[in-house]
């Protein structure tokens, strides 16, 4: 709706029509409805300025646990610090050699804080846990999160409490990290089965194919065998039942006996 409100009233659009135009602008220009927007505007700022806004994630759909967890699974098992996690969602990529850039002049600050004061404790030769680090330059948890950890805080703090704190849980941590990472290993496991199971399947149907063929083959020509022979032996019958027939018509020789009385002849 902002779109149409961007567009010159004396240029045409082709995805609204001019009357529901119209009533629209007239509405924008209605005091209350002025009052409203302002109003709402400063709510999604949520106390920043325009100039300082900051964007947000840029994971999308994707939860801060299962980020986290991606991350983890792609260095060898090992829990990124909740500063890898905040800069890891909170930067786009730029060029073609894997290189990203912060969005937001709020996520420049607190990284370029972060940055400053490890390595203040590096050269100062003070052991400072990553993660209390970046809880101190957020502000702690509050309302049971910590500011850029989203769903994920609960990793990188014992307790979630409404009051602000930096209390860090490397045993939850590690706890947390072991369980995904047996998930992914089972998800792993049983993807391997199936495809184990799902070749086996295969094998045995085409062991099957080839051998119902093999059988067809043979059946037919075990029946060309079998018509041959039979055609055979219908020829010979054939043969036998003319012969018989041919027997069976010819006239029967009569040899004369010593009564036979023969024309002409007459006793003394």
């Amino acid at each position: 709706m902002n779109k149409v409100a961007s567009i010159p009233i004396h240029k045409d659009i082709d995805f609204m029509l001019g009357d529901v135009r119209a009533a629209y602008m007239k509405r924008r220009e209605d005091p209350e409805f002025k009052i409203r927007s302002k109003r709402a505007k400063a709510n999604r700022l949520s106390g920043q300025t325009e100039d300082s806004f900051d964007p947000g994630h840029r994971q999308g759909s994707i939860s801060t646990p299962m980020v986290v967890a991606k991350m983890a699974s792609l260095n060898n098992g090992v829990l990124p610090t909740a500063a890898d996690v905040y800069e890891k969602t909170h930067s786009i990529p730029v060029g073609d050699e894997g290189e990203t850039d912060l969005i937001g002049e709020k996520a420049i600050e607190i990284m370029e804080e972060y940055n400053d004061k490890l390595e203040a404790c590096k050269s100062k030769g003070i052991e400072v846990d990553p993660n209390d680090l970046y809880l101190e330059v957020v502000g702690g948890k509050k309302k049971g999160r910590v500011y850029g950890l989203g769903s994920a805080s609960h990793m990188y703090c014992k307790h979630l409490s409404s009051h602000s704190t930096a209390s860090p849980s490397t045993p939850s941590i590690t706890s947390q990290l072991s369980s995904q990472v047996e998930e992914l290993k089972k998800m792993v496991e049983e993807t391997q089965k199936v495809a184990v199971e799902s070749h086996k399947v295969a094998a045995e149907a085409q062991k099957l194919a080839s051998e119902s063929l093999n059988l067809a083959r043979e059946t037919a020509e075990n029946y060309k065998i079998e018509k041959a022979e039979w055609q055979k032996e219908m020829r010979e019958m054939a043969a036998i039942i003319l012969s018989v027939r041919r027997n069976s018509t010819a006239t029967p020789t009569i040899t004369p006996t010593p009564n036979t009385t023969l024309t002409g002849f007459h006793d003394p």
